[in-house]
């Protein structure tokens, strides 16, 4: 089987930024397989932090990616909730966990 990587990075291939702790973080694809049968995956490179060499990557279906996208999205969105509640505030009551069919998980806000 023969596997294809797209250059790493290019500017249409993948999209990154840098956090405000330092940490190039890219989005892109690649493709596995041949041109018969192509497996595409959706790339996550988190980058080492700076002076240490903690980075990692991953390779997710497109399923994958779009379930970690909406816990992002869900977490970001109790972050910003919270974010005017003090220091002792909890997570534990902004959101429930519940099994969905599409999903191994869905977040849901209370």
């Amino acid at each position: 089987m023969a596997t294809q990587f797209p250059a790493m990075p290019s500017g249409h291939d993948h999209l990154g930024f840098r956090t405000t702790c330092g940490r190039e973080v890219a989005v892109g694809w690649l493709t596995l397989g041949d041109a018969e049968w192509p497996v595409r995956r959706v790339t996550l490179d988190v980058g080492h932090s700076p002076g240490r060499d903690d980075g990692t990557w991953a390779a997710l279906t497109p399923a994958e990616a779009r379930e970690l996208a909406a816990a992002l999205l869900t977490q970001a969105r109790t972050a910003e909730r919270m974010a005017g509640m003090g220091p002792d505030a909890s997570p534990a009551g902004a959101a429930e966990r519940q099994a969905g069919p599409d999903d191994h998980f869905q977040i849901e806000p209370r």
